[in-house]
């Protein structure tokens, strides 16, 4: 059997948005600016919280007259539900599957860029719980972000490898994003969670956790785009020069940040107010890239789709004319010509 059974979760997005509470951590509406509300899955993210906190730091947001508030959301569906609840026009560091299900109820969200392409997701346990590999995984249970996001994806795929070495699979359960993953662990609401380099890599050196999986876990989804960034379709409409001008930041943020290790890192460690050292946030370079964080192409959109139908999020596959109709690459092709 796959993972858990899970309610269609395009009813969850499209009912989360009435009861889930975003939190803005970092104040705009700097005079003369256009304010943007962006949604960031966790500011501890590598891949979401550090090229947002870069851009502020280096005025790169300033500089395309933009002033954005972080709204912290804990992944997937919830940045979704965050959009469709007003929160913010923006959304980063988001499983394509969460947009493109709420696309087919109508949401109107349009998918911009690709965010994060590779799997890149690192599954843990406790020091001492006899957790050593994903053997040891079976018939456990395993937590992830929220439904359809790249997490629960990854989740599928350890649990394809137990099922080929003819063991059960775990059982999937929805927790949260790395920092709420970890206190599950430690507790024993579950026996082993997530994170993605260099979040929780504190722990991961000091030998309190042990991870269990890699980045080379996953060859299948080497060239596959598995968080994207998206946009309130009215909201594309009615502020193409604030979207622009958003990804001309955002990449600007990645470029300074490849070229500029260290500085980036204590932008991103003052900016979110994070309490690893310098040295262990850097660590995150060893995972990423320009090729992984590229905005263009959006790849793999069809394997996404079919790890969604797999997982029960989407009930059938999506033609190429649908999986056109809910992205909007325009902004993004700008971006990278110039």
């Amino acid at each position: 059997m796959r993972l858990r059974h899970i309610m269609c979760a395009t009813v969850l997005v499209l009912t989360a948005a009435a009861c889930s509470a975003p939190t803005a951590t970092s104040g705009g509406g700097q005079p003369g600016l256009a304010s943007l509300n962006v949604i960031v899955p966790d500011s501890g993210n590598f891949t979401s919280g550090m090229p947002i906190y870069v851009a502020i730091a280096e005025g790169f947001f300033k500089k395309e007259g933009i002033s954005v508030t972080v709204v912290n959301t804990t992944g997937g569906a919830t940045n979704v539900a965050a959009a469709l609840a007003g929160k913010g026009a923006i959304g980063v560091d988001t499983g394509p599957v969460s947009v493109l299900s709420a696309d087919l109820h109508g949401a109107g969200l349009k998918i911009l860029a690709a965010d994060t392409t590779g799997m890149d997701i690192l599954f843990f346990a406790k020091k001492g719980s006899g957790i050593t590999s994903i053997r040891d995984l079976s018939g456990k249970t395993v937590g992830y972000s929220s439904p359809g996001s790249s997490s629960e994806v990854a989740l599928d795929q350890v649990n394809d490898d137990l099922k080929a070495d003819g063991l059960a699979p775990a059982t999937g359960e929805a927790i949260g994003g790395p920092p709420q993953e970890y206190t599950a662990v430690e507790t024993g609401q579950i026996a082993a969670g997530f994170t993605a380099a260099p979040n929780l890599f504190s722990d991961v050196d000091n030998g309190s956790i042990k991870l269990l999986t890699s980045i080379n876990s996953y060859p299948a989804y080497a060239d596959v785009t598995v968080r994207v960034i998206f946009g309130s379709g009215s909201f594309i409409a009615a502020h193409p020069q604030q979207v622009q001008g958003f990804l001309t930041a955002w990449w600007d943020a990645w470029t300074f940040a490849f070229a500029n290790h260290a500085q980036a890192m204590t932008d991103w460690k003052n900016g979110a107010n994070l309490a690893e050292p310098v040295s262990v946030l850097g660590s995150g370079f060893d995972y990423y890239s320009a090729r992984t964080q590229r905005l263009l192409p959006i790849s793999g959109l069809d394997r996404d789709v079919s790890d969604a139908v797999s997982l029960g999020v989407l009930k059938s596959t999506l033609s190429a004319a649908q999986l056109a109709s809910y992205t909007d690459t325009s902004f993004a092709a700008k971006v990278s010509a110039g």
